[in-house]
């Protein structure tokens, strides 16, 4: 079977979890034990599913950085270390760049993001024909510049949208298919 991922990147949520960026409702009755139980119940799946696990060290001080993903587009030649849209979230970025240089082996090449470019990879689409880049409250267009020079091997298609991140609306199934809703992101934006 082939796969799109060989090597997961997780990180564990951090005490000051429940201080995370969110805006559900019910964001007060965050419990950070279950979460972090939760957690470790997925980093086995994940390696039951026969995938190669880092788990990355807990970063207190940086409630929202369990979401490893944010912070770079990893790749064995190039990565690409964001810089957030969100204030509150731009130590999570440094974190990971420190965290990564124990594996050289596994990432590429790191390059940064400069301001004012901002780019999350909440944004970033893989695909087959290259690279979807939404253009959202979160990643600017400064951003997506920058993104383009650095893996100028894929074309990079910006997006505009209003989403709070263009993964919240589409996801990449195959070669041949996107995952698209009917909302503000459609699959007409992909061809």
């Amino acid at each position: 079977m082939d796969r799109l991922y060989d090597v997961i990147l997780v990180r564990s949520p951090c005490d000051s979890y429940k201080r995370c960026v969110s805006t559900n409702p019910e964001r007060d009755t965050i419990d950070v034990t279950l979460a972090k139980r939760q957690h470790k119940d997925y980093v086995s799946i994940l390696k039951e599913s026969n995938l190669e696990v880092i788990e990355l060290r807990a970063v207190d001080g940086l409630p929202d950085s369990v979401f490893a993903y944010d912070p770079a587009l990893l790749g064995r030649k190039t990565c690409v270390i964001g810089r957030f849209g969100e204030s509150t979230r731009r130590g999570e970025n440094k974190a990971l760049a420190a965290d990564l240089m124990n594996y050289g082996n596994k990432v590429g090449e790191m390059k940064f993001i400069q301001e004012p470019g901002t780019l999350e990879s909440g944004d970033i689409l893989v695909t087959g024909k290259g690279v979807f880049v939404g253009e959202s409250t979160r990643t600017n267009m400064q951003g997506i510049k920058q993104l383009t020079e650095y893996i100028r091997t894929l074309p990079v298609q910006p997006i505009k949208t209003n989403m709070f991140h263009l993964l919240c609306a589409c996801s990449f199934l195959d070669e041949k298919q996107n995952l698209a809703g009917s909302g503000p992101v459609t699959s007409k934006l992909f061809r």
